[in-house]
């Protein structure tokens, strides 16, 4: 009834379409489909939580690898998750929250916006920092579809969640992005002093990735600024 396949040295199950169907008329007729159906949801989350950490380090290519192995079930988990109110919401806000980086690598800006939009918009108020994740995921796909007003707009509210969450982080973090808008719209000065008062959060916080993506994109201002040097 299972098949199993190995790629990259790595062994995945699965089964005959058939098998499937009827294996999912079981759950339906048991009326256990919701509860399996929440299950992989709640999994799939963990899973883009898991390579939301991962790819803020030396596994970057891996986990992106590792994630394009699971787009599928993370996709079947989002359609379940638009139709199954607010608890839905919820587990699909922090799934696209989680995955702002892959959807950025793979060039899903679209679809990565699409679904952060409708659980932005269902989800119930409150998890600050989920909330501060989807807007920020909003924002960084905005600024990379050029629409840079409505990735300010967007990197303001996921601020605002940040602060109210007391994430020193993750304003510091949005705050880098709202310089790049500024470094894009010619305003590279703006840019450079906007960074260089996220440098000591990093440092402080010890958050190594974030430092050095911060150095990353104060090298480019100046680069910008004509201070080729710096």
């Amino acid at each position: 009834l299972v098949n199993a396949h190995a790629s990259g040295g790595v062994s995945r199950y699965g089964m005959h379409e058939t098998v499937r169907e009827y294996g999912r008329q079981l759950l339906r007729d048991s009326a256990a489909l919701g509860a399996a159906q929440r299950a992989h949801a709640v999994y799939m989350r963990d899973c883009a939580e898991s390579a939301r950490r991962n790819f803020a380090g030396s596994r970057f290519l891996a986990t992106a690898r590792a994630i394009d192995q699971e787009i599928d079930n993370i996709r079947a988990a989002l359609e379940w998750c638009r139709g199954a109110g607010a608890d839905g919401a919820q587990i699909g806000l922090a799934i696209t929250g989680s995955l702002w980086t892959y959807w950025r690598l793979r060039g899903y800006l679209a679809e990565g916006r699409g679904w952060t939009a409708a659980f932005l918009a269902h989800a119930a108020a409150g998890d600050d920092v989920a909330r501060g994740r989807a807007w920020f995921t909003d924002g960084v796909l905005a600024f990379y579809q050029s629409d840079y007003a409505d990735s300010a707009a967007s990197l303001e509210r996921a601020r605002a969640g940040f602060a109210r969450a007391g994430d020193a982080v993750g304003i510091a973090l949005n705050d880098v992005w709202l310089a790049r808008i500024d470094m894009y719209s010619d305003r590279a000065l703006q840019a450079i002093a906007g960074i260089m008062r996220c440098l000591p959060v990093f440092e402080t916080e010890g958050d190594a990735w974030a430092q050095g993506y911060a150095l990353v994109t104060l090298g480019e201002a100046h680069g910008r600024a004509g201070n080729i040097a710096a």
